[in-house]
């Protein structure tokens, strides 16, 4: 009966993707039927034997599997009616939150999540270098263009076309979307998919490298992150930091099982992408693993390497010359507190400084004056903490099925990695809310407890999960600037306190989990 709930909870996930997809290139209804039916052929027997165990004599396991049954269900149903939407553009009741509300008005009006997409500018970046533009980084070239691209009349008034700012070698990413499609809404439904893809295969993996096959609070990752709001908008405005936060987190298990050359490669790209999840290669040299750094510095090398032979140095030099002086300066990201919106979203800790200006609290200080002294401080706090953290932890590795690596250590590992994550990210001078806060749901899975009755740490941790999940500007309670503006200094005020906690505590012996 166990085996048979997670197979139906995974023909639930795995179908809509794979319909997704074969209409996605154009196959008609009767060949999708076909391929879904080959693939959970083929498949289904494979993943019944891989299935995890569970005695379910005990009261906590019975419980433990009906929530994790119940949430997956509901998941799968959100999942399923988010494709749609994923599928065909023009079914905007399909989005996830399509509307917000308006900043100090009740009603629900603006369709923020319907109409703004990141993946616009990834797919139009990519196309702008392939023709040679000397500076992708140009805004004029985004949305309001004067000269439009087959992009621009292809997207239309459908969607808000982003700005690009990301490095040149993650174009790497979108360019393979779109040689494999040349239509953007096809490319938009790839990207969903392989987002969905990878995010499982790393909820997977880390799961078992976790707790290896038998079932436990650690398979509660994938639906406990999915079923939160900002992870399913995350993927609707197709941003590539929940991606990334996923490659990032998959490298983990790779490099304590001595795979170098797979977490090089997930962390490189990674790092060549959106440079903050570089902090963990500090952490790995602090804890002596020379080889995974040198093999993830190679691997970095070779995207840029191939960046440059794809598009010449043009990308580079745009980058270098305009792009990085703005990142610097901030000039990139000022919309980020010349708009309230964007201000009352920004979680980074260069938020705050605007926030409390917004709100009075900074006692006339003017926060781009010190906006620069705050974020090289804070700069070199996260180094330190981060090499502490390396050197105590020092070097673990081997596979799940080793007892020479306990299962709380690994899961300690696991916390310790997506919490330095997490304090890279809030460098950023601008980190929006909704997919920032993706990183903290992971840790609040990370952290639910293996083994015992912590009911207390449960409660809490819900708590934690319902406070950071939930968009901003709120959509109940009073309808408050300042009320929004004070919830998001507080929740930046718990994230740093329970991640500072985590880094700089001092490793100890732990038992096998029961």
């Amino acid at each position: 009966m166990f085996r048979l709930s997670v197979l139906f909870v995974g023909l639930g996930a795995v179908v809509p993707l794979i319909l997704l997809t074969c209409r996605a290139v154009g196959l008609s209804s009767s060949l999708c039927v076909v391929v879904i039916v080959a693939v959970c052929s083929a498949g289904l027997p494979l993943a019944y034997r891989r299935l995890p165990e569970t005695s379910g004599g005990r009261r906590r396991d019975r419980l433990l599997f009906g929530f994790w049954f119940v949430l997956s269900v509901f998941v799968c149903y959100r999942v399923a009616g988010l494709a749609v939407f994923m599928g065909d553009v023009d079914q905007s009741k399909y989005a996830i939150a399509p509307h917000m509300r308006e900043l100090s008005n009740e009603v629900m009006a603006k369709p923020f999540f319907v109409k703004h997409n990141c993946f616009t500018c990834y797919i139009l970046a990519a196309h702008l270098a392939d023709n040679g533009i000397q500076n992708i980084y140009d805004s004029s070239h985004y949305r309001g263009a004067k000269e439009k691209t087959v992009i621009h009349r292809t997207i239309g008034d459908k969607l808000n076309i982003d700005r690009y700012q990301y490095p040149p070698p993650f174009l790497l990413l979108p360019k393979a979307l779109w040689t494999i499609s040349r239509d953007f809404f096809e490319a938009r439904t790839y990207g969903f998919v392989l987002s969905l893809v990878l995010f499982g295969l790393t909820a997977v993996v880390l799961a078992t490298w976790l707790g290896g096959r038998g079932f436990g609070a650690h398979w509660l990752i994938w639906p406990v992150v999915l079923a939160a709001p900002i992870a399913l908008s995350s993927l609707q405005i197709g941003n590539v930091h929940f991606l990334i936060l996923c490659i990032s987190i998959l490298a983990l298990p790779a490099f304590e099982t001595n795979r170098d050359a797979l977490g090089a490669t997930l962390l490189g790209f990674a790092i060549v992408s959106k440079i903050f999840p570089g902090v963990l290669l500090l952490f790995l040299l602090a804890q002596r693993r020379y080889r995974a750094v040198v093999t993830t510095g190679v691997a970095m090398v070779v995207y840029c390497l191939a960046a440059a032979m794809i598009w010449g140095v043009e990308p580079y030099r745009a980058f270098v010359e305009y792009q990085v002086p703005r990142l610097l300066s901030g000039e990139a990201f000022s919309f980020a507190w010349e708009h309230l919106r964007a201000l009352t979203v920004n979680s980074s800790l260069v938020g705050a400084l605007f926030k409390l200006d917004k709100l009075g609290w900074l006692g006339g200080v003017n926060p781009r004056s010190v906006a620069g002294i705050v974020t090289w401080g804070y700069t070199a706090v996260l180094v330190v903490a981060t090499v502490v953290a390396g050197w105590r932890v020092g070097r673990r590795s081997g596979d799940a099925s080793s007892p020479a690596i306990e299962v709380n250590a690994r899961v300690v590992l696991a916390q310790l990695w997506v919490a330095i994550l997490i304090l890279g990210q809030l460098r950023s001078p601008f980190l929006p809310w909704g997919y920032g806060n993706v990183a903290i749901v992971w840790l609040l899975a990370l952290l639910l407890p293996v083994s015992g009755r912590k009911w207390w740490m449960v409660l809490l941790i819900a708590i934690g999960w319902a406070v950071a999940t939930v968009h901003i500007p709120l959509p109940v309670g009073p309808t408050s600037v300042s009320l929004d503006l004070v919830y998001g200094l507080v929740t930046l005020l718990g994230v740093l306190t329970v991640c500072l906690t985590i880094v700089l505590r001092r490793p100890r012996a732990t038992p096998q989990a029961e």
